[in-house]
C-alpha cells in the first residue's frame, strides 16, 4: 500500500464519521431519549471474536456507527433531562475532531508547540475566570477518573491553613 492508498482510506473512514455524526445529531429531535438495546444486546452486537484480517476502514466506521445507533443515550438532544452531563458545544466537538486528527503529545513544547501554546493558554483563561492567582497551577488530565485522582492525591498531602481564623472556620482534614 502507498502512501496515498492509506490517504484515502482515511478520508473514507472520516467522510463516514462525519456522516454518521451529522444522522445522529439530526435524529435527536426525533430520535428516544434513552437506549432501546441493553447491554447485553450490545454485548452481542460487537462480541464475536478477534477478526483475523482487517477490514475497509469505511466499513468498520458504518458498522459501528449502525450498531451503537439502539444503544445510544440522546444525551447532546433537547429532551435529555438525565445527570449533568453532555451539552457539547458545537465548536468544542469540532474543535475535538480536529485535536484527533492532529494526534498530538501534549507533553513536549519542542515536539508540539501548538498543543502546549493552546493549553496554557487554556490555563490562564481558567485562572482569570475563576479568579484565582495567575501563578497557580493548572494540569489537564485525560479524562473525569484520572481528574478525581488527581484532586483525591492532592487532597490528601493538603492541610488547611488556620492562620488566624477562627476555630471551626475551615473543615478539619480527617484522613480515612
Amino acid at each position: 500500500m502507498d502512501a496515498r492508498d492509506g490517504a484515502d482510506d482515511r478520508e473514507r473512514a472520516l467522510e463516514a464519521a462525519h456522516a454518521a455524526a451529522l444522522d445522529w445529531l439530526r435524529s435527536l429531535e426525533e430520535r428516544p431519549v434513552w437506549p432501546r438495546a441493553t447491554l447485553e444486546e450490545m454485548l452481542e452486537v460487537f462480541g464475536g471474536p478477534l477478526p483475523e484480517a482487517g477490514a475497509d476502514p469505511a466499513a468498520v466506521v458504518e458498522q459501528l456507527a449502525a450498531g451503537a445507533d439502539p444503544g445510544l443515550v440522546g444525551i447532546p438532544g433537547p429532551r435529555f433531562f438525565g445527570f449533568v452531563i453532555g451539552g457539547t458545544l458545537p465548536a468544542a466537538l469540532a474543535a475535538d475532531w480536529l485535536v484527533s486528527a492532529w494526534d498530538q503529545n501534549s507533553g513536549s513544547a519542542m515536539l508540539t508547540p501548538t498543543t502546549v501554546a493552546l493549553e496554557r493558554i487554556a490555563g490562564q483563561w481558567m485562572l482569570d475566570l475563576f479568579g484565582l492567582p495567575e501563578g497557580a497551577s493548572v494540569g489537564f488530565v485525560t479524562g473525569g477518573q484520572v481528574a478525581n485522582l488527581a484532586c483525591r492525591a492532592r487532597r490528601r498531602g493538603c492541610r488547611p491553613a488556620r492562620l488566624d481564623r477562627p476555630r471551626g472556620a475551615l473543615p478539619r482534614h480527617r484522613p480515612r
